[in-house]
């Protein structure tokens, strides 16, 4: 490399090469520095070689190489290097705003589908974009509303041969044989005469004949809380107080037994226009305490209420024909409605199976 040279005697200028911008440059340091004049840049190094002069003197040799060039280059180099680290920022920034724009979507996607499921509304989500993670949590969502949906479609079809409440209680529950004692008000309803209506239909159009009853007796038992706890033939037990106990269940229950006789009115006036048997029902209604829970084999097990209380619920309505009436409760369940129903006391009577007597009422409506 070539280099400029200016020589120095005690601080004096001696001489210098012709591109030497001396004696600017000629300093008592020895380490390489950066010196500029004007708009050129120098590197420098000054020398000092005390052998070449008598004693109390100093001898300066500077060297010196222009680098204004080399600096352009640098600043251009670093130019451009800021501009590739800028596009390259902006890039990554914009590549960062597109994933989390992305991302942001799918979990505002996520988080819909998971507040419509609070309502009931199961939805699956279209595959979320934004990571893998992310996208496997898509497939998980979707398998979870799969499971809900499957489980909602066990509990309808459950719900079509048991009550909605029984299938909750029974899914909600760990299924062992087995109950526990429970106040409750029992409801018998049965069809007078069913045999002579039975033999004047085909089987099928008596089915029919049955199920358009048996809809409005159950919607009057389920508009006021009450169970389908199952159909014997023709007769409905209905209970109300389990698997899930309100405080006025037995004014619940007597309600029912309005609405179903209100019902029935109405049904029996359809089916003389439309030219079939007239149905004639006896309701017989009881509260006191069951046993309630899995009935059964470990293999195929029912829900279902046993107990004195059923007996005599079941009784009572036995005695409506005999008693000329369509409606008896016992009184152990008037004495918990008296203050809202309006009933006759008839008479004591004799439940076969039972050793006290009971005293029955005519139930007429409300207060």
């Amino acid at each position: 490399l070539s280099a400029d040279l200016a020589l120095a005697l005690d601080g004096r200028p001696l001489i210098a090469t012709d591109s030497h911008p001396a004696p600017q440059l000629v300093e008592p340091d020895s380490d390489v520095h950066f010196e500029a004049v004007g708009d050129r840049l120098f590197a420098v190094r000054t020398f000092a070689p005390k052998s070449l002069v008598r004693p109390g003197s100093t001898l300066q040799l500077t060297a010196s190489r222009e680098v204004t060039s080399l600096r352009e280059r640098i600043r251009g180099q670093l130019w451009q290097n800021l501009l590739v680290l800028g596009l390259a920022a902006g890039l990554a920034l914009a590549t960062a705003l597109w994933l989390a724009q992305r991302l942001g979507r799918s979990v505002a996607t996520l988080a819909d589908a998971a507040a419509q499921m609070r309502h009931g509304k199961y939805q699956a989500v279209p595959p979320l974009q934004g990571g893998e993670e992310l996208a496997q949590l898509g497939v998980r969502f979707n398998e979870m509303v799969e499971g809900l949906q499957e489980r909602d479609r066990l509990r309808d079809t459950f719900g079509r041969y048991v009550t909605r409440q029984v299938a909750d209680h029974l899914m909600k529950n760990t299924q062992s044989l087995g109950g526990e004692l429970v106040p409750v008000t029992v409801l018998f309803s049965d069809i007078r005469s069913f045999t002579s209506i039975s033999e004047q239909m085909e089987p099928r159009a008596l089915l029919d004949f049955l199920n358009e009853y048996f809809s409005g007796m159950v919607e009057s038992v389920l508009t006021h809380h009450g169970v389908v706890d199952k159909f014997i033939g023709d007769a409905i037990m209905a209970v109300f107080g389990a698997p899930v106990p309100e405080p006025d269940d037995p004014l619940h229950a007597v309600k029912a037994a309005l609405e179903m006789r209100a019902r029935l009115e109405r049904i029996n006036t359809d089916f003389a226009r439309r030219g079939l048997p007239q149905i004639r029902a006896g309701i017989g209604l009881h509260s006191g305490q069951v046993v309630a829970g899995n009935m059964g084999h470990a293999e195929r097990m029912e829900y279902t209420v046993i107990g004195d209380a059923v007996n005599l619920a079941s009784r009572l309505e036995g005695m409506t024909k005999e008693l000329g009436c369509d409606v008896l409760l016992s009184e152990d369940l008037y004495r918990q409605v008296a203050h809202a129903v309006e009933a006759e006391a008839l008479q004591r009577i004799t439940v076969k199976g039972r050793a006290q007597d009971v005293l029955v009422y005519r139930l007429i409506g409300l207060k």
